[in-house]
């Protein structure tokens, strides 16, 4: 049987892709979204890799 992962709230937290599956997601208005303090929030966006070098990106603005 799967460990079941709660929030200190009380909030079931159900890692997925993207966090689709979780209640505390955000997207259900009788729990508040976790996603911000969650241990397994890495686990719901396997794609990020910590590794890769931010690009910085210039931007120039024009008046006109």
């Amino acid at each position: 049987m799967a460990k079941k992962l709660f929030d200190v709230t009380g909030v079931p937290l159900t890692p997925s892709f993207q966090g689709k599956k979780c209640l505390g997601n955000g997207e259900h208005k009788e729990y508040e979204c976790c996603c911000e303090e969650c241990d397994y929030y890495l686990g719901c966006f396997p794609q990020f890799n910590p590794k890769i070098k931010p690009i910085k990106i210039s931007c120039k603005i024009k008046n006109t």
